[in-house]
């Protein structure tokens, strides 16, 4: 939030990432004084593969270059990230994996933008994580 409270905003970060470095932090915080919507994200390495769950068979092989894994910190306008979850919960069962899944689907024309991330801000979701 600035110092003068002109622009309130609201952060999300998960318990489960400790390794966020300054250098994040300080990236969301100036890309928040000039987007509304900002996230963290690394590119893919790994293959994708768009699969049939049913005959567990690939069916295309996207590029990888279309793709980023989604870290934390996400930061938003307060007004935004208010509007998109009060969307969210008018509906019965609202579908988002992120607080950036929430503002994409229900203010769908407000751009996200990313700040690059880093492979020490890992989550650790298992033990083999550690």
């Amino acid at each position: 939030m600035d110092s003068n409270l002109d622009h309130a905003a609201l952060w999300f970060h998960d318990a489960a990432r400790p390794f966020v470095s300054q250098r994040i932090l300080t990236d969301v915080a100036e890309a928040l004084e000039i987007h509304s919507a900002v996230t963290v994200a690394v590119p893919v390495t790994d293959t994708l593969y768009r699969v049939n769950q049913e005959e567990q068979t690939v069916n295309s092989i996207p590029s990888r270059a279309d793709y980023m894994r989604a870290q934390t910190p996400q930061a938003f306008d307060l007004e935004l990230v208010s509007s998109a979850y009060m969307k969210a919960l008018a509906e019965d069962t609202p579908i988002a994996t992120d607080d950036a899944g929430i503002v994409r689907k229900y203010i769908p024309r407000e751009p996200i933008y990313i700040v690059p991330g880093d492979e020490e801000n890992k989550k650790i979701t298992y033990k083999e994580d550690l």
